[in-house]
């Protein structure tokens, strides 16, 4: 598994019960790969939970406590305001304080540059 951190991004890595993971971000920027391997990936943000099974994905923290999730391959379970939806590759959504997830849209990913992100810039992590 890796985890690529954007520049200002405060994070929180911790190994949870057999070989779970969880990710605490409270701001900025992931993107990250899961191989598919049995365990989970839990990412958690200030207003959403992310059920990371095996993906490539994105997530975002805006100024005003939106959590974006961009998947680019794979499905992401996205929770927030205790509705949990799918998110297949290929779309985003958006959870804000309060609110249930956005439903999922189309997005164009080629512009993520999602390989050179997972292995050239920011910092990366191998959990």
């Amino acid at each position: 598994h890796k985890i690529v951190l954007d520049f200002n991004t405060s994070v929180k890595f911790q190994k949870e019960v057999d070989r779970d993971y969880l990710i605490l971000l409270r701001e900025g920027k992931i993107w990250g790969h899961k191989e598919k391997s049995g365990d989970i990936l839990l990412v958690k943000t200030p207003t959403a939970e992310l059920f990371v099974t095996g993906t490539i994905f994105e997530v975002e923290i805006k100024e005003t406590c939106r959590t974006i999730l961009t998947v680019a391959e794979g499905k992401v379970l996205f929770t927030s305001a205790n509705k949990t939806i799918p998110v297949n590759a290929g779309c985003q959504s958006i959870g804000s304080q309060g609110e249930i997830p956005t439903p999922p849209v189309k997005v164009d990913i080629s512009p993520l540059s999602w390989a050179e992100r997972l292995g050239t810039i920011s910092k990366n992590i191998t959990l």
